[in-house]
């Protein structure tokens, strides 16, 4: 469901194969081996007995839910999230109290939020959400609006109606995730344990991503922190070079002016300046040339 731009596609591993097992990251082998062990199958019973609480409360906000133009009950909040018709919603809840019980039953943590009701797979949590196509059909005036409308009172008639499908998905992400529905051959209460393995591959497949980024990030800064010092030993070398350069600039004008006050120690007394005034002068520039 959904728009075809927002297709994703993601590999499921080959079970029973020894290659692939053997190349298959441990935290999903794990789950392959025992969703498809027979022993732990997820049974739906036919009727719901001491449900879950999320489920108790999903019951309750259902009896006083309001009705889209679907005709199906609106829930929001902290309960279990149905797009169901009303025909649906009983196997909706038991599929749920099934699917939560089981979760539990495998040490998975759960969570009921505004979201709805969620679980942690390696610290990745996915909302679960159970959802049921309509087909839309042109709105018909049924016999009670045709009289209303003949005795002149305003009918409300809006463009579409929706008959549900009577098939159910339960479904991540709204639909964009990891998923199982109805088809020809199974219905969702046979593929809760298939639901549960396209959740650790979809998860295995984000956590190896994260991974994967972490590595190139922890690489980057491993590098950077190389350049880091190059560059470092480097700004060193140039501050040290800038302050010789100073130290021979300094020097260069304080020979400059000592060579200056030789010549005019060694120039001829008839130069036009007083002994006395010239010796002055010259001891007192080579005090500043030394400073």
């Amino acid at each position: 469901t959904g728009s075809p731009s927002y297709l994703v596609r993601y590999s499921r591993p080959t079970v029973g194969s020894a290659s692939s097992s053997e190349a298959m990251d441990p935290r999903l082998a794990c789950v392959i081996d025992r969703e498809t062990d027979p022993n732990h199958r997820i049974v739906v019973p036919a009727r719901l007995r001491a449900p879950h609480p999320f489920v108790r409360l999903t019951q309750d906000a259902l009896g006083a839910a309001r009705l889209d133009q679907r005709e199906q009950p609106v829930v929001v909040g902290k309960v279990i999230h149905l797009h169901v018709s009303k025909t649906m919603q009983v196997r909706a809840l038991r599929i749920a109290d099934a699917l939560l019980k089981a979760l539990e039953d495998r040490g998975y943590e759960t969570y009921l939020d505004d979201r709805g009701a969620a679980f942690d797979f390696h610290g990745i949590r996915y909302h679960f959400e159970f959802y049921e196509t309509c087909s839309r059909v042109k709105y018909e005036m049924t016999e009670t609006d045709i009289r209303r409308s003949k005795a002149g009172h305003y009918v409300h008639q809006p463009p579409w109606s929706f008959i549900p499908s009577g098939v159910l998905a339960l479904q991540t992400y709204s639909g964009y995730g990891p998923k199982v529905m109805d088809g020809k051959r199974h219905v969702v209460e046979d593929l809760l344990n298939t639901f549960l393995v396209r959740i650790a591959t979809n998860g295995v497949d984000r956590l190896g991503r994260q991974e994967e980024q972490e590595a190139k990030a922890a690489e980057y800064a491993r590098r950077r922190a190389i350049w880091q010092g190059w560059k470092d030993r480097q700004d060193a070398e140039r501050a040290r070079l800038e302050e010789l350069e100073i130290q021979a600039k300094r020097w260069e004008r304080a020979e400059r002016l000592r060579d200056y006050l030789r010549a005019m120690e060694n120039a001829e007394t008839g130069s036009g300046h007083d002994p006395v005034e010239r010796q002055a002068l010259i001891g007192w520039g080579m005090a500043k040339a030394d400073w």
